[in-house]
Formats: structure tokens, sequence, C-alpha cells
């Protein structure tokens, strides 16, 4: 037993000193703790084999109670060591003056006992001729002395690595818990030897192993454990999704992202299941690094998700395992689609914007010619009129609810756009074409204004689509011409497209077409319809255009005024009829005659073209005629419309001299208002008023509180569509100050309007 023990702690001891020489070169905080852990144990063996082998008593009682101070030292390095993990006591001022105290206590006492023996003796025994060695024998109590130190530092000790194992975070708990262990297993193992009759004292081998067992745990176990537990949660903290399978297609590790991805939580089956079979039927060490894309249903949900395999090699280029990463595309998809949903979307109402719609339509069209579809392209009469009237908020309203009414089939193959502003289009297969639930539709459009001042209308036009091979804006055209046929006509709200309206576009193009021919031949010529006082005095006349085609004769005004309007011409041609007003002025001035007038008409479209008072005023200065003998009639639609910027140029022209006159004045929406809002010369009575209808005393009482309004307000009365006698008689008694009407005169050219109203006065 001996002789084993002998031989066990020089291995022990040379061991030791091979660390602290490797430790001299680890770059680790704990390094110089571990050393003196290591050291002490080396110095406390070292003694206990002074004190079995010296000859001299009292050197042996000396060497063996070093032995048992450095045994008591040793348990304070354990602490050292452990401090520099968890800083229990580091800042215990008082714990550590108490464990210096003790230690000089104990070494007092140990040192003492040698001349005393008041905690062990020492007894030599021989165990053969040769060899003999001393062993010390504990008396009690007062080696109990020296045995409390030691265990208020075992406790001290194992109190520090319990208390942080538990404050710990997760991640580092385990390396405290295998400290603790590893301490209480030395310790029981200890008590164990010390309570068996033994030749020699096994505690500093067994302290002395510990010490290594330690550096180990420090240098190889815990760090691996540790960093195999950052790893883990660095990969389950990444946002890739990370599955390992080993060289034999095992699955190794799934990280949490993709288990999360799966909707495993725990369970890899359905991994390996995917996976394991790709790897499977594959040659894994042969497939190079490489990227792919996948879409999965995945617990009724569709999963997109960008996989990347990465082979994995060693330093000889051995495949031992492989790497998927896999990026979840989910949201960027979506986010995609979304995009691209709200790319093809109108911002306001939700359905088909005009490019989309435009687009849909056409591939639809193309993927079957033989099915037949149905286009219907409505418009919202006068829409523009009521935003000036309730606001675009309100108008907004409109246009939703309009949008929501005509898609409420909410089929696949049904396709609702729309275009610009009021206008929308529907693309609907004939099959389900109904024409008595399309114009159900329109009038629950028109039922969302609740007004009494304002009636909602909307027409619509219906194209059959037959050849697919035109352009879906074409088609959208001809269904809006179907509409100009019953724009005007409030009981008639669907139409379809048909040759002659083919015909009236074409003739429409012609007419655009010829222009600016026409103006430059002087085609279009003014006409007068006299004004006269109820007298019967001339009072001067209103300008009205007349265009005389070469080969077509007189093309009257209701047919070339709508499509000059539309196209964006009617400002040249007005600009026409004004100068040729002003050059007849002139012409009057110098022969007497400029006590006449000429009324010229402004259209509201050119507001938007012309700088009116510019124009005008320049115009009066050219031909050297007073303001006031060229009136300027302005329809009420102009003056609610863009009412602002409208009100300042009328604002500007009567300043400049001119007066000005509201045309049509009772066909508005806002007449009354209109009055209020602007300042005006006179007022033209809409004919509407003189037509004879079942509710005739209804629209005399109208007629005469506006005539007396108006002259309260100062304002002239003009009232034109005179035609009876028994109409002027009723006019001048009511107060009318200028008539205007068939019953005078119809309009005619100015050659003749002079030699009839000029020649004799």
């Amino acid at each position: 037993m001996v002789y084993a023990f002998v031989f066990l702690a020089v291995i022990v001891t040379c061991s030791m000193i091979a660390c602290i020489s490797y430790l001299q070169h680890a770059k680790m905080r704990e390094r110089v703790a571990m050393q003196t852990m290591l050291g002490v144990s080396s110095a406390s063996l070292a003694f206990y084999f002074l004190g079995m082998f010296v000859e001299q008593y009292f050197l042996s009682m000396l060497f063996f109670g070093m032995y048992f101070w450095l045994s008591s030292i040793h348990i304070l390095t354990f602490l050292n060591v452990s401090e520099s993990y968890n800083v229990v006591y580091r800042r215990a001022r008082i714990l550590k003056i108490l464990a210096v105290l003790l230690s000089g206590a104990d070494f007092l006492f140990l040192v003492l006992n040698s001349f005393f023996e008041i905690a062990f003796s020492v007894n030599r025994i021989r165990v053969d001729d040769n060899f003999a060695y001393h062993c010390f024998v504990a008396k009690f109590p007062g080696f109990f002395i020296h045995l409390s130190v030691f265990y208020i530092y075992m406790i001290l000790l194992l109190s520090a690595l319990i208390i942080k194992a538990r404050k710990t975070i997760k991640l580092y708990r385990s390396k405290y818990t295998i400290l603790t262990i590893a301490v209480l297993i030395t310790l029981a193992v200890n008590v164990i030897v010390s309570n068996i009759s033994l030749p020699v004292d096994f505690s500093g081998v067994l302290y002395a192993g510990l010490s290594m067992l330690i550096v180990y745990l420090i240098l190889s176990v815990i760090p691996r454990a540790e960093a195999e537990s950052i790893v883990k949660y660095s990969l389950d903290g990444i946002s890739n999704g990370i599955i390992c399978f080993n060289k034999d297609n095992i699955c190794v590790y799934v990280n949490k992202v993709a288990r999360e991805l799966f909707h495993l939580m725990g369970n890899e089956i359905a991994i390996e299941t995917t996976f394991g079979a790709w790897l499977e039927a594959r040659n894994p060490q042969d497939i190079p690094y490489q990227t792919f894309q996948e879409e999965k249903n995945i617990g009724g949900v569709k999963i997109y998700y960008d996989t990347t395999y990465n082979p994995l090699v060693d330093e000889t280029n051995n495949y031992f395992g492989c790497v998927f990463s896999m990026r979840n595309k989910t949201e960027d998809v979506q986010a995609l689609a979304a995009e691209r949903e709200r790319a093809e979307l109108d911002s306001l109402t939700g359905v088909y914007n005009r490019e989309s719609f435009f687009s849909k339509v056409k591939e639809i069209l193309n993927e079957d010619t033989n099915k037949k579809w149905i286009l219907v392209c409505t418009d919202i009469k006068d829409f523009k009129t009521y935003n000036a009237l309730f606001g675009e908020k309100q108008g907004d309203e409109i246009l939703v609810n309009a949008a929501r009414i005509l898609n409420e089939d909410n089929r696949e193959d049904i396709f609702v756009g729309r275009l610009v502003s009021d206008r929308f289009v529907v693309c609907v297969p004939e099959e389900y074409f109904d024409e008595s639930m399309l114009l159900e539709r329109l009038k629950k459009i028109c039922s969302c204004v609740k007004s009494d001042m304002f009636k909602l209308h909307i027409h619509a036009g219906i194209y059959p689509i037959h050849d697919y091979s035109m352009e879906v804006s074409v088609m959208c055209d001809h269904a809006y011409l179907a509409v100009r046929k019953i724009k005007d006509d409030y009981g008639v709200m669907t139409t379809w497209y048909d040759a002659n309206v083919g015909a009236d576009h074409r003739n429409t193009k012609l007419m655009i077409g010829e222009f600016e021919k026409a103006l430059e031949e002087g085609q279009f010529q003014m006409f007068l319809q006299p004004q006269l006082s109820g007298s019967g005095e001339i009072l001067g006349a209103e300008a009205l255009v007349r265009w005389i085609h070469p080969s077509k004769g007189l093309i009257p005004p209701i047919e070339f005024i709508p499509v000059f309007e539309r196209a964006g011409l009617i400002h040249k041609l007005d600009q026409y009829v004004w100068r040729m007003a002003c050059s007849k002025l002139s012409a009057w001035q110098s022969e007497g005659k400029g006590h006449l007038y000429i009324s010229v008409n402004i259209s509201p479209l050119d507001f938007y073209y012309v700088d009116i008072h510019e124009y005008i005023t320049n115009l009066v200065q050219e031909y050297k005629i007073d303001p006031k003998s060229l009136k300027l009639e302005i329809t009420e639609t102009a003056i609610v419309n863009e009412a602002a910027d409208n009100l300042l140029v009328i604002d500007k022209l009567r300043q400049s001299g001119f007066e000005v006159e509201i045309d049509d004045f009772g066909s508005g929406y806002s007449s009354l208002n209109t009055l209020k809002d602007i300042e005006v010369d006179a007022i033209k009575l809409d004919r509407i008023f003189l037509k004879e209808t079942s509710h005739k005393e209804k629209s005399k009482v109208i007629m005469d509180n506006t005539i007396i309004m108006s002259k309260q307000l100062g304002i002239k009365v003009v009232s034109e569509g005179v035609e009876t006698k028994e109409q002027v008689d009723y006019l001048v008694d009511a107060g009318c100050d200028v008539f205007q009407g068939y019953y005078f005169d119809r309009p005619i050219s100015v050659p003749a309007f002079e030699e009839k109203y000029l020649m004799n006065h």
C-alpha cells in the first residue's frame, strides 16, 4: 500500500508540475489562479513526503503540520479559481480578513503542535530492514480545530459555486454545476478514505486529482460545452433556418427558426423526411454548393423560402456531412404580391386601374378567342359639378360606392376598372351579362346621393367585343361613343354601340381634321340674333357661329360645338368669333352705331386654355372699341366649377369695363348661390321657363320672383327663347329688360342683320 501510494503521489505531482508549465502559455484569465492551485497542491504533497521520510521526529511533526495547513490553503485556491468565474466573495472584505486570520491561526496552531502534540503525533513504522516511514496519528479534540478551518473553507467554496450556479444564465449554469459536483465527489471520497484505517493519507492525492480535474474541466470540457451552447444559441438567434446532417444522412441538428418554419416545435421527423429524401436521392459528396427556391404548403400555409446546400469536408477533403440554410421569403413574396396588387389597383376604389384593366382584359381575350365578352363603360353626368357643390371627399365616397356596386358579383372572370375620374369599365362574359341587372346597379349608384339640390345621373355604353385583336382602349372608346348618344337624356341610362355610333365617330374625326382649314378659309361665320327692348327698339345682338362647309353646306352648331369641346378646340373657335365681333363693333362705331353691342359666349373650357382677361382686353384695345359694347356671356357651369379662379377672372373683366351676363340662368344646380357669390351685370333666363308645361303657374311664380330678386340686386334681366306675343306681354309686365327669340327673329347673317336693323336706324 505504501509503495503504491508513493508511486501514485509521484505521478500526480509530476502531472501537476507539467500542468503548471502548460498553463504558462494559456491565454485565459483563470491561468494564475489555476497555477497557484496546482502549486499549493504540489507543495502539500511534497511536505507529506518529507514528513513521511525524514528521520527526525520534530521535523516530521513540522512537515506534517505544513501538509495539513497547505491542505486548507488548497481549498482557498479552489475558491480563488471559482472566483475567476463567479464573483461572489470578491467584494466581501470581511470574509477575506476572516480567511487570512483563520489561515494564520491554523498555521500557528499546527506549528505549536510540533512542540506540544495537541492535534496529532507521529509514529515511525518500519516496513522491513531497509524501509521505514512516519505516519501521523490524529488527537481529538485538538485535531478538530484544524478540521474546522478546513470545513469552513470547503463550505465557502461550495456556497460560491452553488450561488453562481443558481444566479447565472442557463448557458453558463452547467460549468458551475460541474465544478460543484467535482468538489462534492472529492469531498465524499475523502470522508470515506478518512474513515478507513489506512497506513497513509490519500487526501492529498485526492485533492491533487481534484485540482487537475478542475484544470481539465476549465481548459477542455467546459469551454467545449460552452462553445456548443454559444453556437446553438447563435444559430437559434439568426434569421435563417439551419439543418445539419452527418455523412449517413441523419439529421443531427435543427435550429429554432427551421423548426418554426416547418411548424415542428421540437419534432425533426418532417425535416428528416423532407431533406433526408433529397439527400438519399443523390450523392451528397458530389453535389456542389448551390441555392434553390422552394414553395411548400405546411399546415395549410404556403411557405416560400430559399434553400442553400453546403457540403462539409475536412482538411483532407473528405465529406463528413452537410448544412441546409433556409431563408424564409414568405413575407418578401407576400410584400411583393401586395406591392404588385397596389400597382394594379386604383388607390381610391380598389378596382383595377387603367393600365392593369387593359392588360388583364387583353390577357383573357387572348386565352380563349371563342368565348364572348361584353364591355360596359359608365360615365357620371356633371360629376365635376357635384365635387364643386359637396366637396371632393363626398365625391370620393360616390366613386368608392360606384366601384363596390359594379363589383358586387365578385367573380374571378368579371373585371372592373376605373379608367379616369368618374369613368368605370366592366368586362363580363356574355353569358353572365344582364342589362336589367346593370340598370338596377346604375340606379343604386344614383341613390347614393340624397340631396334635393342635386340628382346623380349615370350613363353606360355597352360594347359587344367582336374583334379580339383590337386594343382594349379602343373598345372603351367605342363604348363611350355610345354614351354620347344619351348623355343629355336623363330618362335613358344604357345604350349599345352600333354601326351608326361608329359612323358618328368617323364624322367627328373628320370634323376635327378639317377644323384648322375651316378657320383659315373663313368657313365659320358669325350670325347675329337681335336683342330688343320691350318697345321693340334694337339694342344689340348675340353672336352665334355657323359652319358653312364648302361641300356639306350649313352644319348646325349642335353637331360641331360638342365635338370641338371634347377635342379641346372650342377656345380657338371662340377666339375667332370674339375677333369677328370686335371687328364688326369697330365698323359700327365708325358708322355712328356705337350704341349697339354684341354679346359673345365664353365656354367653360376657355378658362383652361386662354387668359381670357388679357386676350379680350387686348382685342378691345386693338379695335379701339368701348368694352361695354362687347358683352360677355358666361354659363353658370363655368362659375360653379373651379369657382375661385373663374370668379377672379370675371371680377377683373368687370373692373376693365366689360359687362358680364350669366347665360342659361336657372338651368344649373345652384342659381341662387351663383348670385350670392358673384358680381354680374345681367342674367339671361333660360328658355326652359317659357316652355309650356303642366306646371305653368309654378313656372310663372318662379320667374316673377327671379326677376324681382334680380331688380333688387341691380341686375338686368334678359329673356331668351321668346316665341309668342303673349310671352312678350307677360315679360314686359314682369319687368324684363331685354328680349331675344324667334318671335323677333332667328339668328341671321351679319349682312342680313345690318340690312334689317341698321339701314333705317
